[in-house]
């Protein structure tokens, strides 16, 4: 399943099922996932992404992609916020090991609705 959506259906990739990944990573608690979002929101990154998209928005929704490093958006002690495993392996490998967020980044996918509205589709960080 899904986290996003509960049900097997993908919360990004809409109309497509959820697949098994091969990276599962989360921001661990509430508090950092709201920080995160508003570092990202209050960012030079943003305002450029936003501004690329709005130029484009036409007759549908416009979904943008950050990929900010990691220290920047949860601070030194980000390990205490994050955790993740990726497969060891082909696709059908049962081994997996943790992911090293060390030269990490924190990827967001807003969307930017035909009003101007811009919501939070996904956050999560992102590690080897």
């Amino acid at each position: 399943k899904d986290p996003m959506t509960g049900t097997t259906q993908d919360g990004v990739r809409i109309g497509k099922a959820h697949g098994t990944p091969a990276v599962a990573s989360r921001i661990t608690s509430e508090t950092s996932y709201v920080a995160a979002n508003s570092y990202l929101r209050r960012s030079s990154a943003f305002s450029e992404a936003y501004a690329r998209v709005l130029a484009r928005i036409g007759t549908a929704p416009q979904r943008f992609r950050l990929a900010v490093p990691i220290e920047d958006v949860l601070g030194p002690d980000f390990a205490r916020s994050v955790e993740g495993v990726r497969r060891v392996g082909d696709f059908g490998s049962r081994q997996w090991a943790n992911v090293d967020f060390g030269n990490g980044k924190v990827v967001a996918v807003y969307e930017l609705s035909l009003d101007g509205q811009v919501s939070l589709i996904t956050l999560y960080p992102e590690g080897e």
